[in-house]
């Protein structure tokens, strides 16, 4: 029986791994690689247990394992450089570089990301460490308390470094995990305790002590939850930190909706002095997601040099100075070529976009700019369409429809006047409504173009994919109008803008070959009066009646709690997501996830439960069901003794037990029979006829003894 309660003890090991791999959900944006890692937890239980059980030496033991993870870190990351399975040189400089290049990324990096390769082997090595550790402590040294630190150690350093999503999630796999772990490791304890046989009732006590520790884990995961909230902040901010390398930030296209007809749309952002009004931009995003309707980009930030872009003559001034607006993006003119700011700032030349490295912008921050102007009509007429990545040119998620009508628009037309007619048939079939809400729509999009109305959000959607369709790269960007002119203290109208929430506004720009990004502008009621000559589209934008009203907290341009797949979300600012969030669970939502993984607790509780009564029901009325006569009268004296309230210590044989159980029931017999008991334990002889018939005769005597009168 001993070698089941091990067993059972040795299975419990992996739960731990697998804990730990689907902690990993926290931190990534599909569950990819958490299968790959659920896999590699498995591979190293199974190998940590071989090389534990082979009759080797424990040297030899942890070279083979640590060998067997190293080649299969290989194998996950560079399989295409081993040579007949082994790895070679060129493996192991490109294993060093994918790490070298993710560390780099961690600095800057903010959960939940896409899952990649460096990821898996930082984990994988993590995960099979763990293991290793676990397998050797617990099993071998019997360090039942130390062994299953580092899992916890590692599920809850992921924790730091993600938000909110999955916490749920791993904090039931954690707790049934060590639940698991300590109600197989307490059995397998005491059935090794051979000199104690565990009676019927402690077998029962210790099943119903199992259920009720799983239940209370599971009970306790719900009550942490709950406790802690659906924050979407992580407790540690890598981008706060210098470097270089690639950020998953969250889109602030889906901020504009809440900036229109939310609290903040009267609220001052920042101002701006500029010799030409012209729109603002805060990052422009390239990859469409359709079940949620927005927009984002991956960015890939570095220093900050000395020309952001090529200067062209004539080049044009700006500067702007922040209010209310919070968040790390940096309000900039549209192809920026020199920036002048006291922070630290980082530039993405894909997405013509600046960020704060050090902090998020504050009021009273200004950055001064030189930019280019906007290309000529002339330059566009005879312009083709840029040869670019395909991430530009993908129409996931768009309408059939919606490609029909662009395919018609756009038939025997040169690619600019094929984008002017995309535009023009936009303004003029939908109407502008910045109260129309598709947050919770399945298909935003198909919505869009059934109800007939939206605002730039619907509009800037549409016309990309349409373009995307006739082969034009197109992506959207997310900014303000050019704001409100004001009166500057010598008399001129025109030169000093202010930005308020109601500014806030998305377009698209196509890139065309020899000409760069272009502007157009597919929304009724705005215009930027930099491109009339280009979209031919007069100035217009969002112009409040009410007086500005002075933020509090910075308003910020990261309003989703957690990032559609493939795509990426992580709060630019710690103040707080906006309450139109598609993103956020509503408390619909999040009954159902409280039931889902209730019944998810109820199954581990059960599995457990069901491994523990087998084990139990085999077990019958002691550690095994008594082989010959010997063992039988033993356990039953200890089963009459208990109930007399004398039990066995776990440091006595059964001689020293017998000596004291012989001074309260006067005879002998007790330790006679406890004679017998040991020497059947340590002997090695198979139990005689004669022994037998001795214990059955001691067995009856002690039964007569302990008979009152």
């Amino acid at each position: 029986m001993t070698g089941r309660n091990e067993w059972l003890a040795e299975i419990a090991l992996i739960t731990l791994g697998w804990a730990l791999a689907i902690s990993t959900t926290r931190f990534f944006l599909n569950d990819s690689l958490v299968w790959t890692l659920i896999a590699v937890a498995s591979a190293a239980w199974l190998v940590a247990t071989v090389c534990r059980r082979l009759p080797w030496n424990e040297t030899l033991g942890a070279a083979v394992f640590l060998l067997s993870g190293l080649w299969l870190l290989f194998f996950l990351s560079t399989p295409e450089t081993l040579f007949f399975g082994l790895p070679t040189p060129q493996s192991v400089t490109h294993l060093t570089e994918i790490i070298q290049s993710d560390l780099a990324d961690l600095r800057v990096e903010i959960a939940p990301v896409t899952p990649r390769s460096g990821h898996a082997i930082l984990l994988g090595a993590l995960i099979w460490a763990a293991a290793g550790y676990v397998s050797s402590a617990a099993m071998t040294l019997r360090l039942t308390f130390w062994a299953p630190l580092p899992h916890v150690a590692g599920v809850i350093a992921l924790g730091l470094l993600a938000r909110g999503q999955g916490r749920l999630l791993t904090a039931v796999a954690l707790m049934g995990a060590l639940a698991a772990y300590a109600l197989t490791q307490s059995r397998w304890k005491l059935s090794e305790i051979r000199w104690i046989p565990t009676p019927r009732r402690a077998a029962r006590r210790q099943l119903i002590g199992g259920i009720v520790a799983l239940s209370v884990a599971a009970l306790g995961a719900f009550g942490i939850q709950d406790n802690l909230g659906w924050d979407t902040e992580p407790t540690i901010n890598f981008r706060q930190s210098k470097g270089e390398g690639t950020t998953k930030v969250v889109s602030p296209f889906v901020d504009v909706g809440s900036f229109l007809n939310g609290a903040g749309s009267n609220t001052l952002l920042f101002t701006a002095k500029a010799s030409t009004p012209a729109y603002w931009r805060l990052t422009a995003l390239d990859e469409y997601d359709s079940e949620s309707g927005i927009w984002v980009l991956a960015n890939s930030y570095e220093s900050v040099p000395t020309e952001l872009n090529r200067p062209q003559e004539p080049e044009r001034s700006a500067t702007t100075a922040v209010n209310g607006l919070g968040g790390f993006w940096v309000p900039s003119p549209n192809e920026p070529v020199r920036v002048a700011s006291p922070l630290t700032l980082g530039w993405d030349p894909h997405a013509g976009s600046l960020i704060t490295s050090d902090r998020d912008v504050e009021s009273g921050d200004k950055f001064r700019f030189a930019a280019n102007e906007v290309p000529s009509r002339a330059a566009l007429e005879a312009a083709q369409p840029a040869k670019v990545d395909e991430v530009l040119l993908d129409t996931t998620g768009m309408p059939p429809e919606l490609g029909q009508i662009a395919a018609d628009l756009g038939e025997g037309l040169s690619p600019y006047r094929q984008a002017l007619a995309l535009q023009d048939w936009s303004r003029s079939t939908f109407t502008y409504d910045d109260t129309v809400d598709l947050s919770r729509s399945e298909d935003p999009l198909s919505d869009f173009l059934l109800l007939g109305s939206g605002f730039c959000q619907q509009f800037s959607t549409a016309f990309a994919l349409g373009a995307r369709s006739l082969g034009l790269p197109t992506r959207v960007v997310a900014g303000f109008t050019p704001g409100e002119p004001q009166s500057d203290p010598d008399g001129v109208t025109g030169r000093t803008y202010e930005v308020y929430g109601r500014q806030a506004h998305a377009w698209p720009e196509i890139l065309f070959e020899d000409v760069g990004w272009v502007s157009f502008e597919p929304t009724p009621g705005r215009g930027d009066p930099a491109t009339v000559e280009i979209t031919g589209v007069a100035p217009a934008q969002a112009i409040g009646d009410e007086p500005a009203v002075e933020s509090e907290a910075p308003v910020t341009t990261s309003p989703t709690t957690s990032a559609p797949t493939e795509t990426s979300a992580a709060p630019a600012s710690p103040d707080r997501p906006a309450a139109d969030s598609p993103d956020l669970p509503s408390e619909g939502d999040r009954g159902a996830a409280l039931w889902m993984f209730a019944l998810g607790a109820a199954l581990v509780i059960a599995v457990i439960a069901v491994i523990t009564a087998i084990n139990v029901s085999r077990s019958g009325s002691g550690p095994a069901l008594p082989v010959d006569e010997v063992e039988k009268q033993w356990v039953r004296a200890l089963e009459r003794l208990t109930a007399m309230g004398l039990t066995p210590n776990p440091n006595e044989t059964p001689s020293e037990f017998s000596r004291r159980a012989e001074e309260t029931i006067q005879s002998d017999s007790i330790v006679n029979l406890a004679e017998l008991e040991s020497r059947r334990r340590w002997s090695g002889v198979r139990t005689s006829a004669a022994e037998e018939d001795l214990a059955k005769s001691y067995g009856t005597e002690l039964v007569s003894a302990m008979t009152p009168g």
